[in-house]
């Protein structure tokens, strides 16, 4: 099956520009460009990062065709919202609003609403968009939001079915991996994984960590030993039993094989789970900031 999908995404995207970034995003003809509604709300920090964590650039309404699109792909959603972030910010310099791409709010044919932009506190940095118009809002209230992406050279989707040129596939696995390098913390990688429509790594059999050890000493040639990456498991309740992110436990997903002396639960907060170069598993704390490793399903993000 993977055989057939891969032979028509690259008959589909190397002959022709692909319009399928991803299959959560809508692509909009009139601005050459996918979109996609974010009806779960966050602040303007949150909104940008999302964007970013998907491929994408929080919208931002810079002309009328921007503008039509954006309320387009709001509407057809079935959330109600009396507004949405855009990506018009005065963060850098008070007053001078910007789109993250750079373009000047001067620029821009937007409309205020009523009584703004009146810069409440002195704290509103931000611009939300409803209905055509535009105010000025403090950046820490949470709105719903619209990701974008453009077509551009580098958006032809790869085997592993995302324009992320990163992610490795292995064929005794089935599977794509990417490692992240970047440290951060059990939750966040979680995240960073989620947004790139994939998982934090979980291990299957014996045969999958072997092909994950292969892949570490391949990225990382010279670590050492104690080196950890973070991966999908967790001791969810903290009653030693530990589980993947899909709520199996280890024994039940295939792969229960840990490091000499693991879990050792040395400190307060490892309950978050990792891997050793080797392959082998290891507990590590929830708080502290490692690399990661995302698995994803080729097929995932594709509609066919």
């Amino acid at each position: 099956m993977f055989t057939k999908t891969l032979y028509l995404l690259v008959a589909c995207c190397g002959a022709i520009e692909c319009k399928n970034f991803r299959s959560d995003y809508k692509y909009h003809n009139t601005v050459d460009a996918w979109l996609k509604f974010h009806a779960v709300p966050g602040t303007w920090r949150e909104a940008q990062q999302r964007c970013f964590l998907e491929g994408a650039t929080l919208a931002s309404p810079v002309n009328a065709a921007w503008q039509a699109a954006i309320t387009a792909e709001t509407n057809n959603s079935t959330s109600d919202c009396a507004g949405i972030y855009t990506g018009i910010h005065s963060i850098f310099s008070k007053g001078y609003f910007h789109s993250v791409e750079g373009v000047p709010l001067a620029r821009m044919s937007l409309q205020w609403m009523s009584g703004e932009p009146d810069n409440f506190g002195n704290s509103e940095d931000c611009i939300a968009y409803s209905g055509g118009r535009i105010a000025d809002v403090n950046c820490s209230e949470v709105l719903p939001f619209v990701c974008s992406k453009k077509i551009t050279d580098n958006t032809s989707v790869m085997p592993c079915g995302t324009i992320d040129k990163k992610y490795e596939f292995v064929a005794s696995t089935g599977s794509c991996y990417k490692f992240h390098s970047n440290h951060v913390t059990w939750a966040e990688a979680y995240k960073v994984c989620a947004a790139e429509g994939a998982y934090l790594a979980i291990i299957n059999n014996k045969e999958e960590a072997n092909r994950l050890a292969e892949l570490h000493r391949k990225h990382y040639p010279k670590s050492v030993a104690h080196y950890v990456t973070l991966i999908g498991m967790y001791d969810w309740y903290k009653d030693g039993i530990w589980r993947t992110i899909q709520g199996q436990t280890l024994e039940a997903a295939g792969y229960a094989e840990w490091e000499r002396t693991q879990p050792d639960n040395a400190g307060p907060g490892q309950a978050c789970g990792a891997m050793f170069p080797n392959g082998k598993l290891d507990d590590f704390w929830c708080n502290r900031d490692t690399k990661f490793l995302c698995e994803k399903d080729p097929d995932n993000l594709q509609d066919f």
